[in-house]
């Protein structure tokens, strides 16, 4: 597999972000978490479960709570589009609202890094694109030895854009938009950024606000989730027009499906993932 890791200038405040933002998320995310349980508890008769001492819970969040979240904190604080378009609202709006209005989603989806960070001037655009082994589909049972050795395929690609000086977002204290995507590649001989053959089901921005005092109604960071960045067909086929280019999708999502917990982790259990609504779906695992 080809590493495609760019950092160019300035990279590194991309890499401190993201550890910054990992932080308030272990700060901001609620878990439950039990006492030892008793000799005599059900789950240490659990598959799966004898030797956990511990159950931690991520709160999975309700459809409710996320649509409350989009249109009663999102939108009014940010002045971002309204309570009643925000949830029929896609990513390039997103975009616009920085002052990227000329980036499509179909970009997004099929731009190598250095492509990303040449579509606005010297710094506005931080992008990389890497490996991240601790991170996988945890969801399939697997098989005593896998058919391509044993590994995990899972591959973030990391935006940073700041706020272009004249547009929304900074006219309303946003500083910066970090954007995450995750992608998949089933095979060991595959080229993960094949932007033809995989796609990003789950795309996460985090906005952060430029400077202080905080409140409850001015909060540091906002969560958001989009779904594929580009138009994908039942079979999961990319759709393209007549002149084979990509159709740009990425509408706003109220949830996504991971395996958060230990118990959706557990291989003896081999449950499906579950469903994760925001905001309380940015678990820093996910990151």
């Amino acid at each position: 597999m080809r590493s495609d890791i760019i950092l160019h200038q300035g990279g590194s405040l991309l890499v401190v972000a993201l550890l910054t933002l990992t932080g308030l998320f272990l700060a901001y995310e609620t878990c439950r978490v039990t006492d030892d349980l008793p000799s005599n508890h059900p789950r240490r008769e659990t598959p799966g479960h004898r030797f956990q001492l511990k159950q931690f819970q991520v709160e999975a969040g309700s459809e409710d709570a996320a649509k409350t979240y989009y249109q009663q904190t999102v939108a009014p604080h940010l002045q971002f589009l309204t309570p009643d378009t925000i949830l029929n609202s896609t990513v390039m709006e997103l975009l616009e609202y920085f002052g990227y209005g000329q980036v499509t989603a179909r970009e997004l989806h099929r731009s190598a890094s250095n492509d990303l960070m040449q579509l606005s001037g010297q710094g506005d655009i931080l992008a990389t694109r890497f490996f991240a082994p601790k991170i996988t589909d945890v969801a399939d049972k697997p098989v005593e030895i896998p058919d391509g050795g044993f590994g995990w395929r899972k591959l973030f690609k990391l935006l940073r854009l700041k706020a272009k000086a004249d547009s929304a977002a900074a006219n309303n204290g946003m500083e910066s938009l970090l954007f995450l995507q995750n992608i998949f590649e089933k095979t060991v001989q595959g080229d993960p950024f094949n932007a033809a053959q995989n796609v990003s089901k789950f795309n996460q921005p985090i906005v952060v606000r430029k400077e202080g005092p905080f409140s409850a109604t001015r909060q540091p960071i906002y969560f958001w989730t989009y779904g594929p960045l580009v138009k994908v067909e039942n079979q999961g086929q990319l759709v393209r027009d007549p002149n084979g280019n990509f159709q740009d999708e990425g509408k706003l999502i109220l949830s996504l499906k991971a395996t958060f917990d230990e118990e959706d982790r557990d291989p003896e259990t081999n449950l499906a993932p579950k469903e994760y609504f925001g905001p309380r779906l940015l678990h820093p695992m996910s990151w």
